[in-house]
């Protein structure tokens, strides 16, 4: 998809609606884990909805991951609301560009975090600004994001089959049965 976005959507603080700022995230440690409990914790003060939320600690989740095992030097985290969408976006020091449609062969073990990505948001790219490479994904806010759908309503279960000689008659409804 195209993007509306700017050369680097984490860049700068924008009058579009709340931000996090870059948050280095623990070298030691759990990065992962800690990019979870900080989405989930920043989108839940804002008042998201929890589908959202989850969503988001997910994508988080694996571009840390990604900018761990395959980046450099310090990693940070970004979480803005910027034209009806969710940008989270991960910053670390390795120039070198990531193609966001890469895929993993059917019989590898990783490789799939940025197909997951793509699933869940409805733009995503990798931004190279200098010495600093910015994996970034913008998930939908609004009702007609892909994601936001509710869930379905659980329909009763239907009355059970008559036994043999019994008559198959509905049982009356006591609620429209007069007193």
């Amino acid at each position: 998809m195209t993007s509306t976005y700017t050369a680097d959507p984490g860049a700068a603080a924008t009058a579009a609606g709340p931000h996090t700022g870059w948050q280095e995230l623990p070298a030691a440690g759990q990065p992962a884990q800690d990019a979870r409990a900080r989405t989930r914790s920043t989108l839940t003060t804002w008042g998201l909805p929890r589908h959202l939320v989850g969503d988001a600690e997910l994508v988080a989740t694996e571009l840390v991951t990604n900018a761990v095992r395959h980046g450099r030097g310090p990693v940070r985290l970004r979480l803005a609301l910027e034209d009806q969408h969710l940008v989270v976006a991960v910053a670390d020091c390795d120039p070198h560009p990531v193609d966001p449609a890469a895929r993993a062969a059917d019989d590898d073990e990783s490789g799939r975090g940025l197909a997951i990505v793509a699933g869940l948001s409805q733009h995503h790219g990798c931004t190279v600004n200098g010495r600093r490479k910015v994996m970034w994904a913008a998930l939908a806010t609004t009702a007609t994001g892909v994601r936001v759908v509710p869930p379905p309503t659980p329909q009763p279960a239907p009355p059970p089959a008559p036994a043999t000689g019994e008559s198959a008659r509905a049982p009356a409804d006591p609620a429209l049965v007069a007193a």
